[in-house]
């Protein structure tokens, strides 16, 4: 029997120590009258140097000592079991570690009080890790606090859990009062419903959803832009979302206001361009009357090459006018209109063959001017002299534009220009146009000779 005892104490021993659990009693005055071996591992201390040690006092760090006492003498007064009291244990190299306590009292057959009997588990890496979710847990808090958006979280049937102080100072509520709450609480019906619709989408597609949307604040609808989130378990379950929300009402004015005033430019521009097309259209009128009232050839004949070349410009102003895109236009739509306004003044343009290949691309709409005089000049240049006597004829209009570089070539297959007329020595007051507006664009001009004649202007954009 006395060998059993001493083989069940053995393997009490053995597990307090593996567990870390130091059994220990004391007398009706505190004091240590027995500790078993786990002490060595839990306390670096022999058990020896710690009986006749004061229980409520001698283990404990000097700035809780007394409350500790104060507490045990509070408990051993009642003489009634307690269980997990946490409390700390200093080391002999200063060091302290937690640990919870259970504890019995120790009564006689006779009724008679004489101490306590429990154990002391070690707990420090528990409270370790409680320590550091706490700071994890603070940290969080204080970064969200803080934020100027307003952040809440809802559970999946859009009931409010937790929110920061700036959403609880827009509700004008305690970030604590909001929970249990519903937006139904806080805004109107048409709004409250449209704000479960949003969440109901983030919790069931389990996807993040960013949209701008209205809300009332004292009153007044107001603009918000936010983002919901979902907001998942451990084990990745969706169990409710975290919004973000953030006031954008002054942002949105300020765009708003922005694309009026991009209106009214816009309108703006239309009608300069629509007013300077009309006021050409005066100034050809004007010429044109002029030019019938005259009879001598060669006036008429000048006349008549000025009035085209205002036409070539109000082309421009009429596609500007037609335009979203005031700073470019397209490049193919342009030039055929300005092949087709000036083709279209001359008699012989029913002998006359038109080929048009031109890239469709945008082009500024600075350098337009300048091309479609160059090209009105051309063409009735070619119109004028390149078919006399002829009964057929024909014109290819090309023009490409790739790599920052624009090539415009005007071809025909008439009678060809005199050698006496080249790229140094243009002639006439027509191709001296064509060459002042190539200088222009700092762009360079050719004359190729051969079945007719072919101008090729090239420069960069």
């Amino acid at each position: 029997m006395k060998d059993k005892i001493i083989e069940i104490i053995e393997r009490y021993n053995e597990l307090s120590i593996h567990s870390r659990a130091v059994t220990w009693e004391v007398d009706a005055d505190g004091l240590y009258t027995y500790v078993n071996d786990a002490s060595k591992i839990v306390y670096g201390m022999e058990p020896e140097s710690i009986i006749g040690k004061k229980y409520f006092y001698d283990l404990h760090p000097e700035k809780g000592r007394e409350s500790f006492k104060n507490t045990m003498l509070d408990i051993f007064s009642h003489r009634k079991p307690f269980t997990n009291f946490e409390n700390e244990v200093e080391l002999p190299g200063g060091e302290t570690i937690w640990v919870s306590t259970n504890g019995i009292p120790i009564i006689d057959g006779e009724g008679n009080f004489s101490g306590y009997r429990g154990t002391d588990m070690d707990i420090t890496e528990r409270k370790r890790a409680e320590e550091k979710l706490r700071e994890s847990e603070n940290l969080y808090k204080t970064l969200v606090s803080h934020l100027p958006q307003k952040i809440f979280i809802k559970d999946t049937q859009s009931v409010y859990l937790a929110c920061n102080d700036e959403y609880a100072k827009y509700l004008g509520i305690a970030p604590e009062d909001i929970k249990g709450k519903n937006d139904f609480d806080f805004h109107p019906p048409i709004f409250a419903t449209s704000y479960r619709a949003d969440d109901r989408q983030v919790i069931q597609s389990g996807k993040i959803i960013e949209l701008e949307e209205k809300y009332i604040m004292s009153g007044e609808e107001k603009w918000a832009h936010t983002i919901k989130v979902p907001y998942t378990d451990s084990e990745n379950n969706i169990i409710g979302l975290l919004g973000v929300f953030e006031d954008i009402t002054e942002r949105k004015l300020a765009g708003e206001k922005i694309r009026l005033l991009l209106a009214e430019k816009e309108l703006l521009l239309k009608e300069v361009h629509h007013r300077i097309k009309n006021n050409m259209n005066i100034v050809t009128s004007v010429m044109f009357l002029r030019m019938e009232s005259l009879k001598e050839p060669g006036a008429k004949s000048a006349l008549k090459d000025a009035i085209s070349r205002v036409k070539s410009m109000m082309v421009l102003y009429d596609k500007l006018y037609r335009s979203n895109n005031f700073n470019e236009l397209s490049f193919r739509e342009y030039i055929e209109s300005i092949v087709n306004e000036v083709v279209d003044n001359f008699p012989n343009k029913n002998i006359v063959k038109m080929f048009k290949i031109i890239d469709n691309v945008m082009i500024d709409a600075k350098i337009l001017p300048a091309v479609g005089i160059i090209i009105n000049e051309l063409l009735t240049n070619i119109m004028k002299y390149a078919f006399n006597g002829r009964e057929s004829g024909s014109i290819t209009v090309s023009g490409r534009a790739s790599d920052n570089r624009v090539t415009i070539a005007v071809q025909d297959d008439g009678i060809g220009l005199p050698e006496s007329i080249d790229a140094s020595n243009p002639g006439g007051f027509g191709l001296e146009l064509v060459h002042m507006m190539t200088r222009s664009l700092k762009g360079d001009i050719k004359i190729e000779r051969g079945g007719g004649t072919k101008f090729v202007i090239e420069f960069d954009l």
